[in-house]
């Protein structure tokens, strides 16, 4: 009976998406973070639709990401538990999709008060 040693890229494929994958492969020196699924959930809201939906959208969703977190910058990869979801087609969204980000109000920006209906 012989016996094979285990490909080790391959355990990984089960845990990464192949963006992340070949990121790693290429940049060790990296701070890696997995973040959790309300971290994912909370950068789907920020966002408006992925580059499927939105030709223009240009910021790659760990930006969004790291907004979030306590590790930021070029220096830190992003590993998501679970795909986001684009909340404008509903396609998947990794860690590098291009998206496009919610422009925020600016600060001191005063809404109409809405009356209560009691």
């Amino acid at each position: 009976m012989s016996h094979t040693a285990p490909d080790p890229y391959n355990c990984w494929s089960k845990f990464l998406t192949l963006g992340t994958f070949q990121r790693l492969l290429t940049e060790m020196d990296r701070v890696i973070v997995s973040v959790s699924q309300n971290a994912v959930i909370q950068a789907e809201t920020e966002i408006l639709g992925c580059d499927r939906c939105i030709p223009h959208a240009k910021t790659p969703f760990w930006h969004i990401l790291s907004k979030f977190r306590l590790y930021q910058g070029d220096s830190v990869i992003y590993i998501l538990p679970v795909l986001a979801t684009c909340p404008s087609c509903r396609e998947p969204i990794d860690e590098i999709t291009r998206v496009e980000p919610r422009v925020l109000e600016p600060a001191g920006t005063k809404r109409p008060a809405i009356r209560s209906q009691a």
